[in-house]
């Protein structure tokens, strides 16, 4: 529970410095309509029953896994989203990291091929979206990131473990803080 709660706190760590990236200069319909259908699209992907992803049977079950895999590909675009952190979302965290542990890869290659196509096609998309729209990608990122916090919530601790689960969260929370206000303010500089 409390390395869930530390990855809560981290999770939540970035999104200040999503929300300063949309350079929001005055609030309107787009501060809340925007991040809203981010939030609308972690829960349309929470809605996934579990496990659809890791069925392997056929040229359907391929073809599925390179799905899982092209959606995954958008946490490793998307800042502020952790692969991790989609891969527990999708269910495919355990067949990941026991194909990887086991070294029984074979199963996974699926998987990759729909990374790679993903990541090709949403580094393209990113990069036209923050060109030509920069305040709503970044307000669409943050309501993702917003969602993503309700799916990852384990529920509330118990007993002595409520502290620890507080202080773990304000950890995660103020290492992301930190090094994504360094790298903020680095870039700043460059600029």
């Amino acid at each position: 529970m409390p390395m869930k709660y530390f990855f809560i706190g981290a999770v939540a760590g970035g999104v200040p410095l999503i929300y300063k990236s949309a350079k929001l200069e005055k609030f309107s319909y787009k501060a809340i309509l925007f991040p809203l259908l981010g939030f609308v699209l972690v829960i349309l992907i929470s809605l996934i029953p579990n496990g659809v992803f890791t069925t392997s049977s056929g040229v359907s079950g391929i073809i599925i896994q390179i799905l899982g895999g092209v959606i995954v590909a958008a946490a490793l675009v998307l800042p502020g989203i952790s692969v991790s952190q989609m891969l527990l979302m999708l269910g495919l965290y355990e067949t990941v990291m026991t194909g990887i542990s086991t070294f029984n890869i074979l199963p996974l290659i699926p998987l990759a091929i729909g990374v790679l196509l993903g990541t090709a096609a949403t580094a393209k998309l990113m990069n036209n979206a923050l060109k030509s729209f920069p305040k709503i990608t970044y307000l669409v990122i943050l309501g993702f990131v917003l969602g993503s916090l309700k799916e990852l919530f384990p529920g509330v601790p118990q007993g002595r473990e409520i502290l620890t689960c507080l202080l773990t969260a304000a950890a995660g929370f103020f290492a992301i803080y930190t090094i994504s206000s360094g790298s903020l303010k680095s870039g700043d500089k460059s600029q």
